[in-house]
């Protein structure tokens, strides 16, 4: 019986032992995932009665992006070193031309490394303008996340247009 307790308290510390370091391992993976899940929210734009809904989300800018961040695009006003404060503007006026933008995603792929993440996914993006017009367009988005003073920021984003 004494054997018995032993080898589950055995069992017990060895599972807690190899829950811990998965956790810990896999950390900063997670964090620069919720990191990614929030740039998405920040680009998705639902309607809203109310004309300054929002505003308090564009400040979510500073927790996501670095300053500066370097954008690669097929559009040259994109393609760029953007401060934080141009990203802003550039996104309040996007979402100013449309009424609905629903972006998501898949294939989502990250690589941690010290204190450097490369990422890659695939993207959705559905707007709906206010002239009502659709238009729905697949992306392929590339980067890279650092980690500086302890939390992730991107700090280079590259947009492919697949599909228009």
């Amino acid at each position: 019986m004494k054997k018995l307790i032993l080898a589950i308290g055995i069992i017990a510390i060895l599972l807690i032992t190899a829950g811990l370091y998965y956790w810990y391992a896999t950390r900063d993976q997670r964090a620069v995932k919720k990191l990614l899940n929030n740039m998405i929210q920040l680009c998705n734009k639902v309607p809203s009665k109310v004309p300054h809904h929002g505003i308090l989300k564009y400040s979510g800018i500073d927790t996501i992006f670095a300053d500066p961040v370097r954008v690669y695009s097929e559009y040259p006003e994109f393609d760029q070193k953007l401060p934080r404060n141009k990203l802003r503007t550039v996104l309040i006026l996007l979402h100013r031309g449309v009424v609905k933008m629903d972006v998501e995603t898949g294939n989502l792929h990250i690589s941690v490394s010290e204190n450097r993440a490369d990422f890659s996914f695939d993207a959705s993006v559905k707007m709906v303008y206010k002239d009502r017009m659709f238009r729905e367009e697949v992306v392929a988005v590339k980067g890279r996340a650092e980690k500086q003073e302890g939390r992730w920021f991107v700090t280079e984003l590259a947009v492919e247009l697949v599909v228009k």
